[in-house]
């Protein structure tokens, strides 16, 4: 099935560093159509994440990131109602689910200190760029909570229209200059636990 789809996406950022902001703002908000108007599929949709970052001193950061998201009318095809999972949206923790549904929000809590910075210089390039690998290293804890809206709820699916929440800890890598692995224990309100290895996201 095709159809058209038009988007109005506004960004702004004010960060020191955006792919590992520990200074700053950071916002992105998009108005998307999808459908024309006598169309059988119609839908409009507007999503809005923000990463907001406070140093605390020299070593330990505060960041917390959220994200809204709303689909009117309500009523919509499977298809049209994906949200948590499959995609950069994802609560840690619940990497291996698809949350469905047509409103909803989560909230990311991270707490992080920097126990490594150095670099390594590369004597067979004479490129400058790449003469020199600079490294950071952080250790973190985090909390997350989210809730999902769904009109018409899958009765194997337990997780939309009530409060999840999970936690974790992890090290997060950051080389070069826009490249962050990040390393994640996280477990979650179903009492499930695992090892996570996401690449860099300033939302």
């Amino acid at each position: 099935m095709k159809y058209p789809e038009f988007t109005y996406r506004f960004q702004y950022f004010d960060a020191d560093f955006i792919p590992y902001p520990t200074k700053g703002y950071v916002a992105d908000m998009s108005l998307s159509r999808k459908g024309l108007f006598n169309s059988d599929v119609g839908m409009w949709q507007l999503v809005a994440r923000t990463s907001a970052s406070w140093p605390l001193n020299d070593k330990y950061f505060f960041n917390l990131r959220t994200t809204a998201m709303l689909r009117l009318p309500f009523k919509q095809p499977y298809v049209n109602q994906r949200f948590l999972g499959g995609s950069d949206l994802f609560l840690q923790g619940y990497e291996s689910y698809e949350i469905d549904g047509v409103a909803g929000g989560f909230t990311k809590a991270t707490f992080t200190r920097k126990l490594l910075q150095t670099a390594i210089h590369l004597p067979f390039t004479q490129i400058k760029k790449i003469s020199t690998i600079p490294i950071k290293v952080y250790g973190k804890v985090y909390g997350n909570a989210g809730y999902v809206y769904a009109e018409n709820v899958d009765p194997s699916n337990n997780l939309n229209n009530r409060l999840i929440y999970s936690g974790g800890v992890g090290l997060d890598i950051v080389l070069f200059y826009d490249l962050a692995l990040k390393l994640e224990w996280s477990w979650n309100q179903l009492h499930q636990n695992g090892l996570y290895l996401h690449d860099r996201r300033y939302l």
